[in-house]
Order: structure tokens, then sequence, then C-alpha cells
């Protein structure tokens, strides 16, 4: 489900890895053109908002991190 969100906002992206903790699921994303992750954040943001619900279930928080020039979508489960 989460791929299908980052390939909806980012058409750029050529990649992006995949980290998976307990309570968060982290896609780093990786692009030669810094300045498309400021369109991918007002994307994310006017899509799909601060929060996701799947499957009527889980709820997730998303933040958007520019972490030592790595670009990160984070889907955090909210208890």
């Amino acid at each position: 489900m989460f791929d299908s969100i980052i390939s909806m906002i980012s058409g750029k992206y050529d990649a992006f890895t995949i980290e998976e903790f307990e309570n968060k699921i982290v896609y780093t994303l990786v692009s030669n053109d810094r300045s498309d992750f400021e369109h991918i954040k007002n994307r994310l943001k006017e899509r799909v908002g601060k929060s996701i619900c799947l499957n009527s279930l889980d709820r997730y928080e998303i933040e958007v991190i520019d972490e030592l020039g790595f670009n990160k979508i984070v889907f955090k489960k909210l208890l």
C-alpha cells in the first residue's frame, strides 16, 4: 500500500529503499534533482494529508524529512 502512495506522488524518483521498524516504515527516495523533494512534500500533503488509515484498522502519521541530504518519507504507526 505504501508503495502505491510513493509512486502516486513521486513520478521522477528512480528508486527508493525501505526500512521497516516495529512502529514505522521509512522510505528513502533517490533522485538527482534536489528541488523535486519540495514538490513531493507538497503533493503528499495535498493528496494524502498528515495521516492515513489502512484497512480501517491502522492509522499512520506521515512525516517528510530531509536527513543529511537523504529524502525520507516516514509512515509512523499511531497507537
